[in-house]
């Protein structure tokens, strides 16, 4: 009797002890208030703790929706309207997730998510030009940021137990909230915390967003090479290139989406289909090249570089062919004074400044092909252009303008109308200029002072090497330094 007792207050326990781990285990959402100030609404959420989330924006009519994992709203938690956000409404999701739903002002774009403490604060920005009903406003450029391994997989180990996946999601939170500070730009997380996320995961996380750029951050090691150091950044190679190319083609046979930057791929030609996403591959290779240029130069502010020039490696993560995708190797923690100070906060800030000041370096120079009505991808063309030098301004090839705008020869009448991918002049004010190389001038050195890649500098030329003689004139895009960047 007495045992059947026990067993029966063990069984009236049971689901008291279950219930209570799975309340621990739920944030609670437990304040909100709207903020509005001149063109800026910020939504500011405050949590028992802050909970995974992901955002995206729905339209017809404009929408903010952010979702978040196992989180409950408290009573009586609500919030009114303001700024660029009309209303705000609640909604209950599977498995435990809440959903927040912002209706949005015309013109309004959704800037993202930043995580402060136990607050989450989402980001709405509307131009001086929105105020009009129904004004377009220009999406935001989205920046995927990609902490990696995570959970399970510890990464590499440094002495004292300080492991890879921790100290890079240090510094791709670090990377986010610069991110998310900065007008334009909207930052994603692969991960927010210590959870395992595989690596096609990775890449689906960038195709949902809609990624302009993919940043995938990590540290390095060298068992058996304590003195090995330094920074450096990876980039697809062309085996791996081969494979996204084949991978896209599949995409686009078996999709209905079949428009990239502006561009439509054809619904029964393959050979097209094959010259265009070689052409887009081509182009993300080439914008990954000057990206990573731009974050190793930013590392070798701080650290030693363990390459100074972009490596190529076929990395998974780096695989989709319309996204400019990098993979940033910090430093190294089999190296003990790297360890040592990736143990603390400084040198980990210092890292994410260096991410950050390359991506924005990047994309000022660099904006991404956002299709539209006045897309800078249709080119006007005027008296003396060419064929030719309209390519060459682009970064691709003749024949490939001519498949895109079913051309029947090279020439061209003023006037008319071209498809141009990846030509963000169409006043052509990004001519070619001259320029005289000096002693001690390299392809590399040039290529990098005029934000351009080797590659490209030898097509616009017609070199056959990188070899170069001091008085040589090259034709060159105009130096970027006119603009201070460095």
């Amino acid at each position: 009797m007495n045992r059947f007792l026990c067993y029966r207050r063990a069984w009236l326990v049971l689901p008291l002890l279950l219930w209570s781990a799975a309340a621990a285990a739920t944030a609670t959402l437990q304040h909100v208030v709207v903020h509005h100030d001149g063109g800026h609404t910020r939504v500011i959420m405050r949590f028992s703790k802050t909970p995974a989330f992901n955002d995206f924006v729905l339209s017809s009519p404009v929408r903010a929706v952010i979702d978040m994992n196992a989180t409950r709203r408290a009573k009586h938690t609500a919030a009114k309207g303001e700024g660029a956000v009309r209303d705000v409404r609640w909604g209950r999701r599977a498995h435990g997730t809440l959903r927040a739903v912002f209706d949005l002002a015309p013109g309004t774009h959704f800037a993202g998510v930043t995580r402060h403490g136990r607050e989450l604060v989402a980001r709405f920005d509307r131009g001086e030009s929105s105020g009009s009903a129904g004004a377009p406003s220009r999406p935001p450029i989205v920046v995927v940021i990609d902490p990696g391994h995570g959970g399970k997989d510890p990464g590499t180990s440094g002495p004292h137990g300080l492991r890879e996946k921790t100290v890079v999601l240090s510094i791709g939170r670090m990377v986010y909230d610069k991110l998310a500070a900065t007008p334009g730009i909207k930052p994603v997380l692969t991960r927010h915390d210590d959870h395992f996320v595989t690596l096609a995961d990775r890449v689906a996380i960038a195709q949902h967003q809609h990624a302009d750029v993919f940043v995938s951050i990590h540290a390095n090691a060298s068992p058996g090479h304590p003195d090995v150091d330094g920074g450096t950044c990876y980039e697809l190679s062309e085996h791996g290139a081969s494979n996204a190319e084949a991978a896209q083609l599949a995409h686009f046979e078996n999709s209905r989406d079949r428009e990239v930057a502006g561009v439509r791929f054809s619904s029964d030609d393959m050979a097209l289909n094959t010259v265009l996403t070689q052409m887009f591959q081509s182009q993300s290779i080439n914008a990954a090249d000057r990206l990573a240029q731009r974050i190793i130069h930013h590392f070798g502010q701080i650290e030693p570089l363990y390459h100074a020039k972009p490596l190529r490696a076929n990395f998974e993560v780096l695989r989709d062919p319309m996204v400019v995708s990098v993979l940033c190797e910090t430093a190294f923690l089999s190296n003990p004074t790297q360890a040592e100070k990736l143990h603390g906060h400084a040198f980990r800030a210092q890292l994410a400044n260096a991410i950050y000041e390359g991506i924005v370096g990047y994309l000022k120079h660099n904006p991404p092909m956002h299709p539209s009505p006045t897309s800078p991808e249709i080119y006007i063309a005027k008296q003396d252009d060419t064929l030719d030098g309209i390519a060459a301004r682009a970064g691709t090839t003749p024949a490939l303008l001519m498949a895109i705008n079913d051309l029947g020869s090279r020439r061209l009448e003023p006037g008319q109308r071209l498809i141009v991918p990846g030509l963000d002049d169409q006043d052509g004010k990004a001519r070619l200029k001259r320029y005289k190389v000096q002693k001690g001038d390299t392809l590399y050195s040039i290529a990098t002072a005029h934000d351009e890649t080797v590659a490209a500098l030898k097509s616009d030329n017609a070199l056959d090497s990188t070899r170069l003689r001091v008085g040589q004139v090259l034709r060159v895009p105009p130096a970027p330094n006119a603009h201070g960047d460095s």
